[in-house]
């Protein structure tokens, strides 16, 4: 009834909260493993550290997109 249709928007509101923290996160650690690319001793690092913000952000845009409705 009325309350399990609270239940689903709650849950799908923490849900698209959490994507979107997750893509925040992502676009900070993109920019500081861009930073570590300008040096020699964490360019390795830097790098990886690049590719896991991709699927990050991949991850937590995809995941709050996907929960919000058009209603």
């Amino acid at each position: 009834g009325y309350l399990k249709s609270i239940n689903k928007i709650k849950n799908k509101m923490i849900l698209s909260f959490i994507g979107g923290v997750v893509a925040l996160i992502s676009v900070i650690t993109f920019i500081i493993g861009v930073l570590m690319q300008f040096s020699d001793k964490f360019k390795l690092q830097g790098l990886q550290l690049l590719l896991y913000s991709i699927v990050a952000f991949v991850i937590g845009f995809g995941t709050c997109v996907a929960t919000l409705s058009l209603n």
